[in-house]
Formats: C-alpha cells, structure tokens, sequence
C-alpha cells in the first residue's frame, strides 16, 4: 500500500504511471484525490493514465463529459483512444455519446488507433452483442476492414442518425 502511495508522488513518471493505473485496477477509490490532478498534468502518459482509472476502470459518472472533451480536444492520441475507450463503458442503455464517437470513427484525419477504438466502443454503445462482435483485426488499415454495415445497421436499430459517410462506408 505505502508503495502505491510512494510511486504516486514519484519523480519517476513511468512509477506514476503504473501507480495510477495500479490503483485503477484494484479499486482504491480512497486514491481518488491523488489521481485526479494528473487529468490536466502536462505529461500525456499520465493524463491518459489517469482518464484510464476514473473514467474506464472505475466508470465514476463525474468523469463521463471530461472524456467527451479529452476525445474532442486532447491534443495526444492515447489520450483521445482512452477518452473513447471510457465512453464505450458508459453505455448502460443510453445513446448520448453515440454521435462524438461516430464521428470519430468517421474522422479519416484521425488516428488509426483512436478510430479502432471509438469504433468498437460505437458497436458497444449500439448495442452490438458478443456474438455479433466483429473480431478480426482493424488495426491497422482500420477502414477497409472495419465491419461498417454491422455499425450502420446498429445505430438504425437503436434509432439513432446514421452518419452519411457511415452510409457510404456500408454500402448504403
């Protein structure tokens, strides 16, 4: 325990890391405060670490809109992939972060990794089903293989808007 309180307020930027995604991992929320400043920390490592912990593993509904705005604005790419990867967790049957992350998916001037990412959180939002989860490999060269017909044909059925350009990825 002392060393996950150690390694938070190290020097070390990797101990950092690994701290804060440690203590994601195993639930010490009593470690919030600690790891909720790295959010706005000038290291992309450790903001994306810590968007991790309080918006993936723990899920905490305050962090929800602050990953809306690191996948809009962050200016690192593994800090836009983790945003996404976040608001995939935040589903529970609602639709409102469906368009950012389609259009996202849709964004052919955005990171590959970012787009694989958004896309699968996409399906899940959609309400894809472990069966229908597309589980070849989209990355990389993430469009030409990406399942768009199985995306277009989720965000009819949960009644959402399907993106022009998702129509013409599906062929539509």
């Amino acid at each position: 325990m002392s060393d996950l309180l150690d390694d938070l307020e190290s020097s070390d930027t990797e101990a950092v890391y690994d701290a804060i995604i440690s203590a994601g991992k195993k639930d010490r929320f009593d470690l919030r405060h600690m790891i909720e400043p790295f959010l706005s920390n000038p290291d992309p490592g450790l903001r994306e670490a810590a968007l991790k912990t309080l918006a993936f593993y723990w899920r905490l509904p305050e962090y929800e809109e602050i990953a809306r705005t690191k996948l809009r604005d962050d200016e690192d790419p593994d800090v836009r992939a983790a945003a996404a990867l976040a608001l995939g967790g935040y589903a529970h049957g609602n639709l409102d972060n469906l368009p950012l992350l389609l259009d996202v998916t849709l964004d052919a001037d955005e990171d590959e990794d970012v787009r694989d990412i958004a896309y699968s959180s996409a399906l899940i939002v959609a309400g894809v089903t472990k069966r229908e989860y597309p589980m070849e490999q989209t990355w990389p060269g993430f469009e030409a293989r990406a399942n768009w017909r199985l995306l277009a044909r989720l965000v009819e059925e949960c009644g959402a808007e399907v993106p022009q350009r998702l129509k013409e990825l599906a062929g539509k």
